[in-house]
């Protein structure tokens, strides 16, 4: 419930908010990548971009056998090098991203990928 209400308040530029969520969905959870999402999405819309790389890459390193988990991070990592204006850095994550999710579409698994959030 805390991620649907986190979402709900990010979406609606509410921060102050979506953090309270976002910190109830962590302590139950702290290993959960959708909460771990949410909050580097908190961190994007602070323009925080450090620190939602940093957040982005742990989930990365530890769930490299999760495909959906791949496509939002190069997703992110893309939507995250376009504001910093690296834009070839950018369609390297973009590519990398549709890669993988054409990887995913051919073993039929694509439809996991949208339960979560992308930025």
């Amino acid at each position: 419930m805390h991620l649907f209400k986190a979402k709900f308040h990010l979406l609606t530029r509410s921060i102050k908010s979506a953090k309270k969520e976002i910190k109830s969905a962590l302590q139950i959870d702290h290993t959960d990548p959708r909460s771990i999402f949410l909050k580097s999405y908190l961190e994007y819309l602070k323009e925080n971009y450090k620190k939602c790389t940093k957040l982005l890459y742990n989930i990365h390193k530890t769930s490299e056998e999760m495909d959906f988990a791949q496509v939002l991070y190069f997703n992110n990592m893309g939507c995250i090098q376009f504001q910093q204006g690296k834009h070839f850095s950018a369609i390297y994550y973009f590519i990398r991203s549709m890669e993988v999710c054409n990887r995913i579409d051919s073993r039929g698994t694509l439809s996991r990928i949208f339960c979560l959030f992308i930025f």
